[in-house]
């Protein structure tokens, strides 16, 4: 037999910007076929990314965020890899493990679903992220 306690969870509310740590970065299978027809194809792959809350009244929380796994000039990926590094023009290859550590600015996003036939909001989650230059907790100019 399994005994549980009721957790309270702080949800971040959305727009909410916050200084955060990544701490992982890391590829991984989504629940979703490459192709629904033919699954011997395997599931399709993002980047999944954690990040630490450093201060305020969330300071301390998580936040998760998923990218694709496409790394263009355009693609999510590439401008989060960007901003996380604080750099103009995204690097020709980097590994995930090189984004640990770094301060990032992130913008959170609420999820919603319907309970009871009410939308309610029932998480958070790393919309997108913003650089902080030369990591001295100030924002880049025109990062918002």
């Amino acid at each position: 037999m399994a005994s549980f306690t009721k957790q309270e969870v702080t949800i971040i509310p959305a727009e909410e910007i916050l200084l955060c740590e990544v701490v992982k970065a890391e590829l991984k299978e989504t629940p979703f076929w490459v192709d629904e027809k033919d699954h011997s194809k395997g599931k399709s792959e993002q980047v999944s990314f954690r990040f630490k809350v450093l201060e305020g009244e969330y300071a301390g929380q998580s936040v998760f965020g998923n990218t694709g796994t496409w790394y263009t000039e355009t693609s999510k990926l590439g401008a989060w890899v960007r901003e996380i590094l604080a750099m103009d023009d995204l690097p020709e290859e980097f590994d995930t493990d090189q984004l640990e550590g770094y301060t990032v600015k992130v913008i959170i996003g609420n999820r919603t679903k319907d309970i009871n036939g009410v939308p309610t909001v029932s998480g958070h989650f790393a919309e997108t992220v913003a650089r902080v230059e030369d990591n001295s907790y100030l924002t880049a100019p025109d990062a918002f």
